[in-house]
């Protein structure tokens, strides 16, 4: 009962030995009521605001734990449910040659099973995306620019379906960070915004990215969408794990938590706000370092309206607000 009571040491020895004392204060005699009081109520806010935060922290783990159990007995349940079906079947069928008919039908289940493993597997993937902490070792000084390219070629065939697409990132800045995260950010943001806007009126919507450097080393990066916006009463939720607005089994409410932990991992802040006009304007921003000695060789970035032609789309795991 005793082990989380704040521990004031007062005493006049001053050696090492008496300082090593577990304690939150060490004071040394003489000492002033009025500034032990003092020191009391200091002692005493700080142990309140460590249990609150131990409790946040619980209850996010909570709410975490609940939603990877959720989002993983769906597809796990057909999964179970298709292989005892499987696993009949073959004995049932067992030394003989399985009728034509059923083979399509053991052929779609197989199908399915296999396609809610991949689902468990993609989820599993981005909840350790949630928990990403980079090491020294992974880290690299990469130029901001050629990341928004890469992110910007790689979901250009979902976005230029739903938008015009530009980019505007003609500044030179370089950021300390695993590539493979960063360019993984900006997809989810990119693909965030292309989801938030309907089909079928390309010409009218626009999705633009832009880069601008502010004081003290940092750089902010803006994708500005025209959908549908965030409404007003999800706006405290929309960075929460597993919060979605997309139908059920189109996805896991991951993206924008992914993409929150990656930024706040590099000590960086990501923000959102109404556009201008209509739709949404997602902010992030990062932390800047000096460029690599041998920066001679870079990426040439597209103007606004030069986005490279898209290619075959790759797995982001990005996910719609």
């Amino acid at each position: 009962m005793l082990a989380g009571v704040p521990l004031i040491a007062m005493s006049a020895d001053i050696s090492a030995k008496a300082r090593a004392i577990a304690a939150d204060v060490y004071l040394r005699k003489p000492i002033d009521f009025m500034e032990l009081l003092d020191v009391i109520r200091d002692v005493i806010a700080k142990a309140r605001r460590d249990r609150l935060a131990t409790a946040d922290r619980m209850a996010a783990l909570g709410t975490l734990a609940a939603g990877i159990a959720h989002e993983i007995n769906n597809p796990l349940t057909y999964v179970m449910a298709n292989q005892k079906t499987l696993a009949v079947e073959l004995a049932a069928q067992r030394g003989t040659e399985v009728d034509v008919g059923r083979r399509g039908e053991l052929a779609e289940r197989a199908s399915e099973a296999l396609e809610g493993a991949e689902r468990i597997k993609r989820l599993i993937r981005q909840v350790q995306t949630v928990a990403f902490v980079p090491r020294d070792d992974q880290l690299a000084t990469v130029d901001l620019r050629s990341m928004l390219l890469a992110a910007v070629t790689s979901t250009a065939g979902e976005v230029q379906r739903r938008a015009q697409l530009a980019l505007d990132a003609d500044v030179e800045a370089h950021v300390r960070c695993e590539r493979g995260r960063v360019e993984q950010l900006f997809s989810n943001l990119l693909l965030n915004a292309a989801q938030a806007i309907p089909e079928g009126d390309a010409a009218r919507n626009h999705v633009r990215v832009s880069v601008r450097k502010l004081p003290r080393d940092r750089a902010a990066i803006e994708i500005t969408d025209t959908g549908t916006g965030v409404p007003i009463e999800i706006h405290e939720r929309i960075f929460q794990p597993f919060f979605t607005t997309r139908p059920v089994g189109q996805g896991t409410g991951l993206g924008l938590a992914i993409s929150r932990a990656i930024v706040s991992a590099l000590g960086g802040e990501i923000s959102f706000r109404p556009a201008t006009h209509r739709g949404t304007t997602f902010r992030v921003e990062l932390p800047t370092t000096a460029p690599p000695a041998d920066s001679r060789s870079r990426r040439r970035v597209p103007t606004p309206g030069a986005i490279p032609q898209p290619h075959e789309p790759t797995d982001s795991g990005a996910l719609a607000r």
